[in-house]
C-alpha cells in the first residue's frame, strides 16, 4: 500500500510504516506546546513558518536531490540503519551503538540530540496494542481545529 495507508483489518504492528505515524503523533504532542502546526500530509509538522529560499535555484536544486534520495529508498524497501560497533571514533555514543534504530533530533544538518528507542516489540498484549492504538488513532480534526 502506499506510505501511511492504514488498513483496520490488520493489527496496526502490520500497517505499512505504522511506526513512522506513532512517532509522528508524539512529536506533534511534545512540539505542539511550541507552536507546531498540524499537516493532513502523512508525517509532516510545521515547526516554523515563514522561511524562504535563497532563490529559486537553490529551493529546486534541494527538491531535486530530495527526490533522488527518496527514489532510492522506495527501491531499497525498508532498512534497518545499523551503527558500525567500530564507530565511536566517529562520535556515536555508546548508547547509539548499543540500542540503535533511535531518532535524531537535526539542527543546521547536524544531530543535535539522540532518543534511543523505547518501545520494543513484541507488540501483541493488550497493554501494547492499547498503547499503540491510543498514539496512532489521534488525527487532526478540522471542524474543532484540534487532534
Amino acid at each position: 500500500g502506499e506510505v501511511g495507508e492504514r488498513n483496520e483489518e490488520l493489527p496496526i504492528e502490520e500497517w505499512p510504516n505504522w511506526c513512522l505515524e506513532f512517532m509522528h503523533n508524539q512529536l506533534y504532542d511534545y512540539f505542539q506546546p511550541l507552536g507546531a502546526i498540524w499537516n493532513t500530509r502523512p508525517f509532516q509538522i510545521t515547526l516554523a513558518k515563514g522561511v524562504k529560499w535563497k532563490t529559486v535555484k537553490h529551493m529546486n536544486n534541494y527538491f531535486s536531490r530530495c527526490e533522488m534520495v527518496i527514489n532510492a529508498w522506495r527501491e531499497k524497501g525498508p532498512q534497518y540503519l545499523d551503527p558500525e560497533l567500530s564507530y565511536f571514533d566517529g562520535g556515536a555514543s555508546p548508547e547509539e551503538i548499543s540500542r540503535a534504530h533511535g531518532i535524531y533530533l537535526i539542527r543546521n544538518g547536524l544531530p543535535t540530540n539522540y532518543f534511543a528507542p523505547n518501545f520494543e516489540p513484541p507488540y501483541t498484549t493488550k497493554m501494547t496494542r492499547s498503547l499503540l492504538a491510543n498514539v496512532i488513532n489521534k488525527s487532526w480534526n478540522k471542524a474543532k481545529r484540534d487532534w
